[in-house]
């Protein structure tokens, strides 16, 4: 799954993580790790670095990436400690978004 994930974002395409089940299943373990296994979050940004940083046709990029999470119907911003209302809203005929999400952006190899 990582690595489709890693593709299409190549190829231009918005990319989502998405895990979804029973409270106590392992989707945070599963999505984030411990100190004794990468998740699948840092797994596939190294797999997207490390193409990245190979593929000579490509000389700069900008990602942009929100970690939430829904829980018992509340949106947490995980990339945010401050606690403030987000929720979600609909452009009609469009898409879905999150209203007052923090973004954090990346640009260029001088991020890292």
């Amino acid at each position: 799954m990582g690595k489709e994930l890693v593709e299409n974002t190549l190829a231009g395409y918005n990319s989502c993580l998405f895990a979804y089940g029973q409270t106590g299943t392992g989707k945070t373990l599963t999505m984030t790790g411990n100190h004794e296994q990468e998740g699948l979050v840092q797994r596939c940004f190294k797999e997207l670095l490390e193409k990245l940083y190979n593929t000579k046709e490509i000389d700069s990029y900008e990602i942009n990436m929100t970690f939430l999470e829904i829980y018992n119907e509340n949106i947490n911003d995980l990339l945010n400690d401050r606690r403030r209302e987000i929720s979600v809203r609909e452009k009609p005929k469009s898409h879905f978004y999150v209203e007052g999400l923090l973004k954090q952006r990346l640009d260029g190899w001088e991020d890292f």
